[in-house]
């Protein structure tokens, strides 16, 4: 069986560390980004069937990453 991934982009540790675990334990494999540029990079490396990213993200915010 394969499990389904998704892109966490949230400049947030905290967030971060709540989301994977949460995403985890419903059977998620879940990558992490801490910018809105190291979440581009990781999206157009892999495949995600989902990404959570924060809006307010330093330097390239979350609605231009989602564009």
């Amino acid at each position: 069986m394969t499990k389904e991934s998704i892109l966490v982009i949230d400049d947030e540790e905290v967030m971060r560390d709540v989301l994977g675990r949460v995403l985890g334990q419903a059977g998620y494999v879940v990558a992490f980004a801490e910018t809105g540029l190291e979440g581009l990079e990781l999206a157009r490396r892999g495949s995600y069937a989902a990404a959570i990213v924060d809006v307010m993200l330093p330097e390239l915010g979350g609605l231009e990453v989602l564009e």
